[in-house]
């Protein structure tokens, strides 16, 4: 049996916007952030729900899948190994106290899966703000194994679906043999 974790998946997140943030020496360096931004954009929309993409569009975005645990999983592995590279490059100025500066006002803001908030709870969900990149990467790896954990409980239960129907064929197919032999 098959633990069940309700709405692990069920975060949110304040929006980055890291190109209004952080300072570009060059234009490749602001299309990076700029990209980084709309990745991020695009999560942040779909799990706040504040997304304006119709369901067509986003189907058609993700390959023809109408799953969206699926969705949300592609478009976290798009965002990422972006993350990562953009992590990997401030840890290598980390020592730069204006790159300090530039995390902690990037407010990095997402909700827990762990507080509960309930229908009266008029506020909303509590964020919890942490200035490092490495929360971010972290907050989304939960999301990405939130989301991976999801797909495969809709999987298992499309599984579980499939080999009930093969085992009433199966007993079908027996008791139809057994009606010829035993006629």
């Amino acid at each position: 049996m098959m633990l069940r974790y309700q709405n692990l998946a069920k975060l949110q997140t304040k929006r980055i916007v890291f190109e209004d943030v952080l300072a570009a020496r060059d234009s490749a360096t602001l299309e990076h952030l700029k990209e980084l931004s709309s990745k991020r954009r695009v999560i942040e929309e779909s799990i706040n729900h504040t997304s304006s993409v119709t369901e067509a569009i986003a189907r058609e975005m993700s390959g023809g899948s109408t799953s969206c645990y699926q969705q949300e999983r592609l478009r976290l592995e798009q965002y990422l190994p972006l993350l990562e590279n953009f992590i990997s490059h401030a840890d290598f100025i980390s020592g730069n106290s204006q790159m300090v500066l530039w995390t902690s006002q990037l407010k990095i803001r997402w909700s827990s899966a762990l507080s509960s908030w309930s229908l009266f709870n008029l506020t909303g969900p509590k964020f919890f703000q942490i200035d490092n990149l490495r929360f971010e990467l972290s907050m989304n790896l939960f999301l990405y194994g939130a989301i991976l954990w999801e797909r495969a409980s809709e999987l298992l239960a499309a599984a579980w679906n499939l080999w009930r129907k093969a085992a009433r064929s199966y007993t079908t197919c027996l008791c139809c043999f057994m009606s010829t032999l035993f006629g």
